[in-house]
């Protein structure tokens, strides 16, 4: 197999080893795990492959035997010292270093991933981990020993894709939808076949929200999250959505955010769903947004 297919089981790997209840935070995770092992300076082949698998491996064991769940009780267990030896180990084998930085409190701040080529990978461990987003350790599946026999290669990713990392990249936006973003023109375009999740995410992907002045949305976009086309601290915001008129969508509550402040949204859509929704969510700010047919689109 190539680098980029071992790092793509990596990344596969990283998602049944940790997980979260709040989509955003699950995909900024894979953005994240996915920037660092998609680096051109990390080569994985699969000597260090296998390795890093079975320290993660004892890592989850640990955790299932010790009954660790979220991330403060492995922080506060008391071989933590053994535990994060183990992950420094695995991240190790890929020439990666890791540094634990803590705040004021003597929580974990941010874990700092240096690549072999010297950059530096910045996860935000105490927004996420102690901060009410509740990421878990999958260390214990929870399943009868009968289905565990029939989920066994599933679990182990044996009959898994051997997808290309390098090639597919790992900037996913939902459940099965990606994002680009061209910083010269300030749009971020959204594009695939599922959900696209709050738009909290793209400041912790290192996208600022105040540099965006079009989001264009794809027609295979058909759920949308919570927040998730919400600008709330820009002025003005394009968004433009590609659906059909007739297309069937499913809104989360709060879908643009609240208005607590004066800003304009200024929609292209011909979704009739997407309408009938803001007649009946946003009756009270209306005034926010200014509505245009797709046609009238000159991007």
């Amino acid at each position: 197999m190539t680098s980029g297919q071992y790092s793509y089981l990596l990344l596969k790997h990283m998602q049944k080893y940790v997980s979260c209840s709040e989509p955003w935070v699950r995909v900024y995770l894979y953005n994240f795990y996915g920037s660092i092992f998609n680096d051109p300076s990390v080569v994985v082949d699969e000597a260090s492959y296998l390795r890093f698998k079975e320290l993660m491996d004892a890592e989850m064991e640990y955790c299932a035997q010790k009954g660790l769940h979220s991330m403060e009780d492995v922080y506060y267990d008391e071989n933590f010292g053994e535990s994060y030896t183990l992950l420094e180990d695995a991240f190790g084998t890929l020439g990666i270093t890791m540094e634990i930085t803590k705040n004021s409190d003597g929580h974990p701040q941010t874990l700092i991933f240096t690549l072999p080529s010297g950059e530096q990978k910045i996860l935000e461990c105490y927004n996420m981990c102690f901060n009410g987003c509740t990421p878990y350790v999958r260390a214990r599946l929870g399943v009868t020993d009968t289905y565990l026999e029939q989920i066994r290669s599933y679990y182990q990713l044996e009959e898994i894709e051997r997808c290309d990392l390098e090639e597919d990249g790992c900037n996913v936006a939902g459940n099965g939808t990606w994002w680009t973003h061209d910083e010269a023109t300030g749009t971020l375009e959204i594009t695939g076949e599922g959900s696209l999740v709050e738009s909290i995410v793209w400041g912790y992907v290192g996208i600022e929200l105040e540099t965006v002045s079009t989001m264009i949305v794809g027609a295979g976009v058909k759920v949308f999250d919570d927040y998730s086309l919400s600008f709330e601290n820009v002025p003005t915001v394009n968004i433009v959505t590609l659906h059909g008129e007739a297309d069937e969508l499913t809104l989360g509550e709060t879908v643009f955010g609240s208005f607590k402040s004066e800003r304009t949204v200024i929609l292209y859509t011909d979704n009739t769903a997407l309408m009938d929704y803001l007649a009946a969510n946003y009756a009270g700010t209306i005034d926010y947004f200014e509505i245009h047919s797709l046609a009238e689109w000159e991007g």
